[in-house]
């Protein structure tokens, strides 16, 4: 469910109120959409990172359509709500 939750949260493009303040779903600390990989110097010397996700063929997050069921029986709407 929490994979779940947080493709929806990023796909619904969802934010909420913290008392930090306004937060937005995104995927950072999701390896396959915000790592870097490096692939080798340019010619001044540095080392040069591109996105995971344009090395690796992959699909979109957002593009999933998600279906299943919860450890528990129930469907997953009611099982991401009792998980908070």
């Amino acid at each position: 469910t929490t994979i779940t939750g947080g493709i929806i949260a990023n796909r619904e493009k969802l934010s909420w109120m913290t008392k930090e303040g306004r937060m937005e779903a995104d995927y950072v600390g999701s390896i396959t959409q915000s790592a870097t990989m490096k692939i080798g110097i340019d010619e001044k010397g540095e080392e040069v990172y591109v996105p995971l996700k344009s090395v690796v063929p992959m699909v979109n997050p957002n593009d999933i359509h998600i279906g299943g069921w919860d450890i528990s029986k129930m469907n997953l709407a009611d099982g991401m709500k009792r998980a908070s």
